[in-house]
């Protein structure tokens, strides 16, 4: 799954693959203009908030794993590569 993000508070998705159906449950039309924080689980958004604004914020990569709640309901693991494009 690859997403890009605007650098911008809520990290406003500008593109989603198509492989977001087959992952989540979701077409990229649905996920694109949103932000990604709105699917990861509550017990893991604000970690994964701070370590995307450190990401942001000292232009470095990381690679992070935390879980995101399907279309359906479910909850799955991903592990993410965020990567600012500097």
């Amino acid at each position: 799954l690859i997403s890009l993000f605007q650098a911008d508070k809520a990290a406003t998705r500008i593109f989603v693959s198509p492989s977001s159906t087959t992952i989540l449950g979701y077409t990229p039309e649905e996920l694109t203009g949103q932000s990604p924080f709105d699917l990861v689980h509550p017990e893991d958004k604000d970690r994964v908030r701070e370590i995307t604004r450190t990401v942001i914020a000292k232009k470095k990569a990381v690679t992070l794993e935390y879980r995101m709640i399907k279309k359906d309901g479910t909850i799955i693991w991903l592990e993410s590569n965020l990567q600012p494009f500097i």
